[in-house]
């Protein structure tokens, strides 16, 4: 055989392997693409009794044990799972960066079958771990927290995961007064009564 006739055959095995190379490539992007881990995460701080109350009425005592509380608020934390995977226990922690107080948490609308499976643990008086075995797409795992007074700037959101992408998700919502319904939190019957009639 003459060299034209090498250098042909080199030429199709070069675009053969160049060809098997590209569709290897392009598998490994398809599938990273499709196996996509990204947890969203959303605050909102909500004030429990309106503020002309608070200034207004001196009698209204709100307390957590035997702590009265002058302005407290809930913050709710809602962490959903936005990619197209499940994700098996993410290490995510809640933590206040102000001179603040979280109280005990609880979770709201838990899915059946999920009760032991989502639950809070607080590590200090500002911080708490959000644990999670496991979270399909489209869930959303709504935790509350119960905050001594107003906070300036938003909780630091943290999950030192690898190849997990980390959303945060930000709405503009008008400020809501909630009904004082938390555990540990003790508001007589007349207030709240009074409080409804401002809502």
């Amino acid at each position: 055989m003459d060299l034209s006739h090498w250098i042909g055959i080199g030429g199709i095995l070069a675009t053969v392997i160049v060809g098997i190379l590209s569709w290897v490539i392009s598998s490994i992007q398809t599938k990273k693409q499709l196996n996509r881990k990204i947890i969203g995460y959303e605050f909102e701080t909500y004030k429990i009794v309106p503020e002309k109350i608070l200034k207004n009425d001196h009698a209204l005592k709100i307390s957590y044990k035997d702590e009265e509380l002058y302005d407290p608020v809930l913050l709710t934390v809602d962490i959903m799972n936005l990619g197209n995977v499940a994700i098996e226990s993410p290490p995510i922690e809640i933590q206040i960066e102000e001179a603040n107080y979280i109280f005990p948490g609880y979770l709201e609308d838990v899915p059946p079958g999920y009760e032991d499976m989502w639950s809070l643990e607080k590590i200090d008086n500002s911080s708490t771990l959000v644990k999670i075995n496991h979270i399909n797409p489209g869930q959303t795992l709504k935790a509350r927290f119960f905050l001594k007074e107003p906070i300036i700037n938003d909780p630091i959101f943290k999950c030192p995961m690898p190849n997990i992408e980390l959303k945060k998700i930000e709405t503009d919502k008008s400020e809501m007064i909630i009904s004082a319904s938390i555990t540990g939190v003790s508001i007589s019957k007349e207030i709240i009564k009074k409080i409804q009639t401002f809502i």
